[in-house]
């Protein structure tokens, strides 16, 4: 590829879509094809801040394009964690306090999802007797901040990588957490 020439989903507000996949997210939804009942909905438009509602179409094909392009996956994850940083270090984190010392807890954990039904890519049989998949989460602070989650497939142990994992989770923290008592 030149320099001069734009891939298709690099035309598309970055922002934006993730913005509206993050607002189906928090409704519950998961498909692309649930953004279709947010299309023409003034309140979803105003709520996320968004000019327009995008089709599953225009997001699944920009999904495609940029995932198959390494490192803009990385980097959009890197966009994603210094944005998950900067709300952490908004947010009032309530810790565990004991006659000797005060603690932050940071709790880690599993939690199967079933995706029987589906033909998606690495489910495998998880221990709760399903097909589908076994993420692993971080959250911070007494409230349960979630500050990282990684997807994994549903036959992986779950301490395969949970040694690296909080590794990252602990360099994901915030700087204002940087020095405390994590528990």
């Amino acid at each position: 590829m030149k320099l001069h020439e734009v891939r298709s989903w690099e035309k598309r507000p970055t922002g934006a879509i993730i913005t509206q996949l993050f607002g189906m997210f928090a409704q519950g939804e998961t498909s692309f094809e649930a953004s279709r009942q947010f299309r023409g909905n003034d309140f979803a438009k105003e709520t996320l801040g968004l000019a327009k509602i995008y089709s599953p179409e225009t997001i699944r094909i920009y999904f495609e394009s940029m995932c198959d392009i390494p490192e803009s996956v990385e980097n959009l994850m890197a966009q994603l964690q210094a944005c998950s940083n900067r709300l952490l270090a908004k947010a009032e984190i309530s810790p565990i306090k004991t006659k000797k010392n005060t603690y932050i807890p940071y709790d880690f954990d599993t939690s199967p999802l079933d995706n029987g039904n589906t033909k998606k890519e690495n489910i495998g049989y998880t221990y709760k007797g399903f097909f589908g998949y076994q993420p692993m989460f971080g959250y911070y602070g007494g409230e349960g901040y979630m500050a990282l989650c990684e997807l994994r497939p549903g036959n992986q142990h779950c301490q395969k990588g949970t040694p690296e994992f909080i590794r990252r989770a602990i360099e994901a923290l915030p700087p204002s957490a940087k020095g405390k008592n994590i528990l």
